[in-house]
């Protein structure tokens, strides 16, 4: 990390930070993009964090994080931007854990609870799920499918975040883990 002023540092940051909002509005432009734009998102977080230090990271996240929601077209892209856009620096200080058992641990206890929590929270109080809306419409009697359907959910949440764990081990930009 160099020394820069809090005019430089504040430059990089508002540049990364459009760039960043920029890309979370491409979240509703192609159908698998309201996974990726989160994440490129937040790879936008590493020269911050790397340049200015972790306080101008979270800032920079913070900011990054309520204009996404608050402007973002796809709110998927949005509250998924909200619990994993952090992923960047956190990963850094789980990589710090001297006990590669430990590390996996914490990476998996993380991904999962935020995983159940983005989409609980998307599921159960937004009711963002298109498919839910689109089978609602259509048939009256939504509600006696709805356990079933419930099932489904936390089935693929559960398998999402097992695979989202397993691809984020490796982080293109930070030095790997040895595992």
């Amino acid at each position: 990390m160099r020394k820069r002023g809090a005019a430089a540092r504040m430059a990089l940051c508002g540049v990364l930070a459009a760039l960043a909002v920029a890309l979370m509005f491409l979240g509703g432009t192609v159908p698998f993009a309201s996974i990726a734009c989160p994440v490129l998102a937040s790879l936008v977080l590493i020269p911050v964090y790397c340049e200015c230090g972790w306080k101008w990271g979270l800032l920079w996240y913070a900011a990054v994080a309520a204009l996404a929601a608050l402007l973002a077209p796809e709110k998927e892209a949005a509250v998924l931007f909200v619990f994993f856009g952090y992923y960047p620096m956190l990963r850094k200080l789980i990589g710090r854990l001297r006990v590669r058992a430990a590390a996996w641990v914490v990476k998996l206890v993380y991904v999962n609870a935020a995983v159940f929590a983005a989409y609980g929270l998307m599921l159960y109080v937004f009711h963002l799920t298109a498919g839910k809306i689109a089978y609602q419409r259509h048939n009256p009697d939504h509600d006696q499918d709805r356990k079933q359907e419930n099932r489904k959910d936390h089935l693929f949440i559960f398998k999402y975040s097992c695979k989202l764990f397993l691809i984020n081990r490796s982080h293109p930009m930070l030095p790997p883990l040895r595992f």
